[in-house]
């Protein structure tokens, strides 16, 4: 008899108490997740990843105490095992940037649904990082304003086919598919691909475009008019 799969520990940081009592209760539904434990603020949130060593944490960005990004260094710092993702009511590309920069592995809108809460949760504990499309939707307006969208098309062109000269016809669909905001699983599913090959894909590209994540991957597909 084979042994059940290891469940996911979770642990649910958030200020609000409502918010926080919802999402766990539709959490606790699924049978690959366990929820370890709450938690109230950033220092509570620190000390328990401490005592109960969660797989994931599931972080509200906006504390009371401190900021959700500095939690997430905190618990970087001392865990680095442990994956944040990191849950928002705004996005800005400033926050979004320092996220990653300091170890999200997830970066989401409390609009989203629980099951794309689940899926990033369960990236996140297979080692990828992910970017909700309406991160990528902010970052595409803030480009909008600056200089990407305003430049001349032919350079937007240029830059466009500079990046196609780089990427195999394969890599420049799975690019167009993470900006989307789209898991390796979702690739897979999507290209009728296993995820092993994917992953060797997003390897490639990434070592082509001499970046090191999903964040920097939008962006580079967004600046070459992918998406």
């Amino acid at each position: 008899m084979s042994a059940r799969p290891k469940k996911i520990k979770l642990l649910v940081a958030d200020d609000q108490n409502l918010f926080r009592d919802l999402i766990i209760g539709r959490l606790k539904r699924d049978l690959e997740i366990q929820v370890v434990g709450a938690a109230v603020s950033g220092r509570d949130t620190i000390d328990k990843v401490q005592q109960l060593t969660p797989d994931v944490v599931l972080l509200d960005i906006q504390l009371g105490d401190m900021d959700g990004i500095e939690v997430t260094q905190a618990i970087k710092g001392s865990k680095p095992e442990t994956k944040v993702v990191l849950l928002t009511g705004f996005h800005s590309r400033e926050s979004i940037y320092k996220a990653f920069q300091f170890g999200a592995s997830g970066y989401l809108s409390k609009d989203a649904s629980i099951d794309t809460v689940l899926e990033h949760v369960r990236a996140a504990h297979k080692g990828e990082s992910l970017l909700d499309p309406e991160a990528t939707t902010r970052l595409i307006r803030e480009m909008e304003v600056g200089k990407g969208r305003n430049a001349p098309a032919e350079d937007r062109l240029r830059e466009k086919t500079d990046i196609l000269d780089e990427l195999t016809q394969r890599e420049y669909e799975i690019l167009g598919l993470i900006a989307d905001g789209l898991s390796n699983q979702q690739i897979a599913g999507n290209l009728f691909i296993s995820e092993y090959t994917v992953k060797t894909h997003i390897s490639n590209l990434f070592r082509k475009l001499a970046i090191n994540d999903r964040v920097q991957a939008v962006l580079k597909a967004l600046e070459a008019g992918i998406r």
